[in-house]
């Protein structure tokens, strides 16, 4: 008797499968499936001939499914992921499976060598639902001559989705062997090194991410490292750190969230918990941002020795339309500067160490973290603000507050609110200070809330708080503030002291208390 083992889905014949007189075949290594033409949901049988053609049988039909535990990939039906191999197999059946949804049934254990799944190049196409379900203890070592890039999913294609995930003690550490890693397109983070999609309901917890002295440059981040799309409703706590060389042509990009969020990508109601020590465009949000971020908070402190902020790091061009709204620092950043090693004048904020856009927007945005600024060996004066540090391009500020102090050691220009002011057209209204300066040491314009004011801006309705200590409120050309000035403390504490501001939307005031955001 010769054997034919006969698929079908849907009274659609799949494939036929030659086994000769073999009473035996082992689907799962079969080409049909090895290679997939096919997967999901089929029912088999086998074909039983003799030498005459016109005598056979057929065995009962049963039904099976091509790469997974069960289901047909919709989301009523989704294809169930119950073992380690179902799980790689997401990324075998990735280009015949698009759009296609996942469940994860059990609690993986992926391995020192786990591949991620699918690639930046050539993304994850379905719906992945975590299920809840916990990675734990996952230590990684992934080296520069292997890859670029690194995460459980290479890339998420638009329209993909990952969720409903947690990883719990998990250690990425970023080796050399082979090299540095190529600066283009690299990318480490824990759910994907590219997000095109939409990443939502993720927990980092109590995880490390490193790398080994002169592994960098490098773009890491805490649930991505590249977001063109979204990522929503992610938590994330543990630490990343740079043991890189820190000198002028190395970088360690890198945010608690993202380390870039490109045009038109958006995180939204984000909060990052792991602390960050780094180089140059650090956030603990985002490292780079040219997108929106909405509702996010850092609370992990930063310390880095460059362009750092408390929510963004920098703007990732001089043209990106970027929007940071109702979003705020709880951490400490400190900027250290090895010796030997500087970099020039550092740009510190405690939403965003620079805007570098004209289309920048920030509003409903607060930082109660303290500044520690330490020596800097160049002869430009730092730029600090307890909200932005420095305004390169014309943009916004709006409704806004400060209560972070600050301690000044080095030459700088410090603002509560901003710390200098290139001469462009920036519009600053309805924000306040409420945080001290000290000068440890430190020298330059230390004011209470613009440290270097320009005439080309306009600031309306700006308050500070009267310290006590021999402090102005700017320092610089202070033609285009208006409406503006220093309050004290028993002020503070009234809401008619606050001239023009909206107290029925945007701000409230409680009894003996200062104002802050709705």
């Amino acid at each position: 008797m010769k054997y034919t083992i006969v698929l079908v889905n849907d009274k659609n014949r799949i494939a036929e499968i030659d086994n000769g007189t073999k009473l035996t075949c082992n689907l799962s290594t079969n080409e049909v499936f090895a290679k997939p033409l096919y997967a999901g949901e089929f029912e088999v049988y086998i074909h039983a001939a003799s030498d005459d053609p016109t005598i056979y049988s057929e065995s009962n039909r049963e039904k099976a499914n091509s790469h997974f535990a069960s289901g047909s990939g919709t989301r009523e039906y989704p294809f169930v992921v119950d073992a380690d191999h179902y799980l790689r197999n997401i990324a075998l059946v990735n280009d015949i499976a698009g759009n296609c949804c996942y469940r994860l049934d059990y609690t993986p254990l992926p391995g020192e060598d786990f591949e991620p799944l699918c690639t930046p190049s050539s993304p994850f196409k379905g719906i992945f639902d975590g299920n809840g379900k916990t990675i734990s203890d996952w230590s990684i070592r992934p080296m520069a001559t292997d890859r670029n890039y690194f995460g459980l999913f290479g890339g998420i294609a638009e329209g993909g989705e990952v969720s409903n995930l947690t990883f719990s003690g998990c250690s990425l550490y970023i080796t050399t062997a082979g090299g540095q890693v190529n600066k283009e397109n690299n990318g480490f983070a824990w759910v994907a090194a590219v997000n095109n999609g939409s990443i939502h309901d993720i927990t980092v917890s109590n995880c490390t991410i490193g790398c080994e002295t002169g592994a960098s440059p490098l773009n890491v981040g805490g649930i991505a490292a590249v977001n063109n799309g979204t990522i929503a409703k992610c938590h994330t706590s543990g630490a990343i750190s740079a043991a890189a060389d820190r000198n002028k042509t190395d970088v360690f990009d890198c945010g608690g969230i993202a380390a870039y969020n490109n045009p038109s990508a958006v995180i939204e109601n984000c909060i990052n918990d792991a602390s960050i020590t780094a180089m140059n465009q650090v956030g603990g949000i985002v490292g780079m941002n040219g997108g929106s971020i909405y509702g996010s908070v850092n609370n992990g402190a930063i310390t880095a020795n460059y362009y750092f902020g408390g929510v963004v790091g920098h703007t990732t061009s001089s043209s990106a339309t970027c929007f940071i709204e109702r979003c705020g620092n709880t951490g400490t950043l400190t900027m250290s500067e090895p010796s030997g090693q500087g970099r020039g004048a550092a740009y510190i904020g405690g939403i965003i160490s620079r805007i570098y856009s004209a289309n920048t927007t920030i509003s409903k945005c607060y930082n109660t973290g303290d500044l520690i600024v330490g020596t800097s060996v160049s002869s430009s004066s730092m730029r600090i603000g307890g909200l932005v540090g420095q305004t390169d391009k014309a943009g916004k500020l709006l409704d806004s507050y400060n209560t972070g102090s600050a301690t000044i050691n080095g030459k700088a220009n410090y603002g509560g609110i901003m710390g200098e002011m290139a001469d462009q057209v920036v519009t600053v209204s309805h924000c306040y200070s409420s945080g001290s300066v000290t000068a440890d040491g430190g020298s330059g314009n230390l004011c209470l809330a613009f440290g270097k004011a320009s005439g080309s801006a306009t600031v309306s309705g700006c308050y500070a708080l009267d310290t006590g200590a021999d402090t102005e409120f700017a320092g610089g050309t202070t033609s285009g503030i208006v409406g503006s000035g220093i309050l004290s403390d028993v002020q503070m504490r009234k809401q008619e002291s606050f001239v023009g501001w909206d107290f029925s939307t945007i701000w409230q005031i409680t009894s003996g208390g200062y104002t802050t955001l709705r």
